[in-house]
């Protein structure tokens, strides 16, 4: 014996379609476009203990993933980009470069289409312990100065 279809209920149709707007809202987001418009990347002579310096610049383009982004070691984003990049392809954008000791690498214009994202963050994997990461949206023009054992930003304007 079959039961007769009970007619659905429409109590929950205005949560879930309130829902669904929210994240299709908070995916989309708002960006901001962060201020940086240019900047240098330096290597010391000694940078790295005389070895090449992996730089990644990742543009953050969802709110929710900057404190994610913001937290990871450079050890642990080198370790998990492939994975971050693959489960968030369109807010996850990054440019790498590889950097020799005395090198300079002058980036006159912003590396990415579009400025819109939520932050820039830079990670450095060096060979010596450490955070080796930066948040550098604040600044609209700055020099990246890669040394012995760790790296800093200046700004240039």
């Amino acid at each position: 014996m079959t039961r007769p279809s009970r007619p659905r209920s429409r109590r929950g149709a205005p949560v879930r379609a309130a829902l669904t707007l929210a994240l299709v809202a908070g995916s989309l987001g708002c960006a901001t476009k962060v201020s940086t418009r240019a900047f240098e990347v330096v290597a010391a002579p000694n940078a790295n203990r005389n070895s090449p310096v992996p730089v990644d610049v990742v543009l953050v383009r969802a709110e929710p993933l900057v404190a994610a982004v913001s937290v990871l070691s450079a050890d642990e984003w080198f370790q998990g980009r492939e994975q971050l990049l693959k489960d968030h392809p369109a807010d996850l954008e990054v440019r790498s470069w590889e950097l020799v000791p005395g090198q300079i690498l002058e980036i006159d214009r912003f590396p990415f289409p579009s400025r819109k994202g939520f932050a820039l963050v830079v990670f450095a994997d060096y060979l010596s312990d450490g955070v080796h990461r930066l948040r550098v949206d604040p600044l609209r023009e700055f020099r990246l100065i890669l040394n012995v054992d760790g790296f800093e930003a200046q700004e240039t304007r």
